[in-house]
């Protein structure tokens, strides 16, 4: 959870429209009760801002914020404002792909993202 770029443990996509990050768990988890989000705490904390969370059982089939969230069975979690340190999202569902997706033109940052629930 260390945001600083020296510390190793930040990622940040190139700049472009609805960058994003996404994880697959390798296994349906049947809940993901929450999903935390740690930004970048040396600078650059705008970069993750209005924001989404997606959890889907299967694979994303595009890479807009627009066909994620028209794919059916893909679940939606806005944020608007800046991720904190962390920003709590309570989800409630089963998944096995999480993304997390600017909706800017900005590039995203990320410090760490955990899912907690049922282990696949």
């Amino acid at each position: 959870t260390n945001g600083e770029w020296g510390g190793g443990s930040v990622c940040e996509s190139g700049a472009g429209a609805e960058q994003y990050w996404q994880v697959d768990l390798q296994a349906v988890s049947p809940l993901i009760e929450t999903v935390d989000i740690w930004n970048r705490t040396d600078c650059c904390d705008d970069r993750t801002i209005n924001f989404y969370v997606f959890i889907s059982d299967v694979p994303f089939t595009g890479t807009s914020v627009a066909e994620s969230l028209a794919q059916p069975g893909v679940k939606s979690f806005y944020t608007a404002g800046k991720a904190g340190r962390p920003t709590t999202i309570a989800t409630n569902v089963s998944g096995r792909y999480i993304r997390l997706q600017n909706t800017g033109g900005q590039s995203l940052t990320l410090a760490e993202l955990t899912a907690t629930g049922i282990k696949p």
